[in-house]
């Protein structure tokens, strides 16, 4: 049990945005946890008349609505913005703003209530940033249920192009930036290396490997910085997205692939890889 559930998500008082929910599907976050797992007035979700079925009518509703919608017109995904807009900062004091963050699209993110609902997979993909808000946004791809391996192929495959630069990027990589550096040997040395930093790929001029197989990676990287807790959570344990990834793909000419997944803490300038 939580010890103090109020702490997990507290409100400021008179918090503006309550003033436009919708009571229907208010949720009481901080008796949730109790709620899921001791029920309630001592029935759980699964004592519910009728949960069974409305569970079916769900699975149901999805495919008349979006996989049958599908395959008559032939569609493997359906793409669409993943936002209409992005909330105001002063969202919990303005009416205004409040009112405005609840609008569909915004609130959620588009169709999200009944993506959630139906149970169709999505990921995102992020394509550039807002202008005139400078926030960044994303597309959405749905699909069948347990189409999920096709929707990250058009994942990679959108990304990829993104990184290549069909889309503009804002990353600063001036001589001020961090540089990541990692070396090692491969045999033979006639392999092709990829080396993404941190799910973005590195351009080859970055890569630099000689006849005998000894290589070096040394790229300019912008960190992600993670939040500061306000309690000292890095003072007891490693919080592993403070390190940087880098994933080694090594491909000979007769297709064999091999690889290695290289963590760099952040204080670390360089690091050495005897693999793949």
């Amino acid at each position: 049990m939580i010890a103090s559930p109020d702490l997990v998500f507290p409100l400021l008082e008179d918090y503006m945005p309550l003033r436009f929910a919708e009571v229907k599907n208010l949720i009481d976050y901080p008796a949730l946890a109790h709620s899921t797992k001791e029920g309630y007035r001592g029935r759980t979700i699964h004592d519910i008349p009728g949960m069974s079925d409305a569970l079916k009518a769900l699975e149901a509703q999805r495919k008349r609505d979006l996989e049958d919608w599908m395959t008559e017109h032939d569609f493997d995904a359906v793409v669409f913005p993943a936002v209409g807009d992005v909330g105001k900062a002063d969202l919990e004091q303005d009416s205004k703003s409040a009112e405005h963050a609840l609008l569909n699209g915004v609130r959620y993110s588009n169709g999200n209530r009944a993506l959630r609902h139906l149970g169709v997979p999505t990921v995102s993909v992020p394509m550039g940033i807002l202008e005139g808000k400078n926030m960044p946004v994303n597309l959405t791809l749905c699909s069948r249920a347990g189409a999920d391996a096709e929707l990250l192929s058009v994942m990679r495959m959108l990304m990829s192009r993104a990184v290549d630069g069909v889309l503009e990027r804002n990353v600063d990589t001036t001589e001020s930036s961090p540089t990541i550096q990692v070396r090692g040997t491969v045999p033979p040395s006639n392999v092709a290396l990829e080396a993404p930093i941190d799910g973005v790929a590195v351009e080859n001029k970055f890569i630099r490997m000689d006849s005998n197989g000894h290589w070096v990676l040394e790229a300019p990287f912008s960190p992600f910085v993670t939040a500061q807790y306000t309690y000292k959570i890095h003072k007891y344990i490693k919080i592993l997205a403070d390190n940087v990834m880098v994933v080694l793909l090594a491909r000979s000419p007769d297709g064999a692939v091999s690889g290695e997944i290289v963590l760099i803490a952040p204080e670390t300038s360089s690091q050495p890889c005897n693999t793949p």
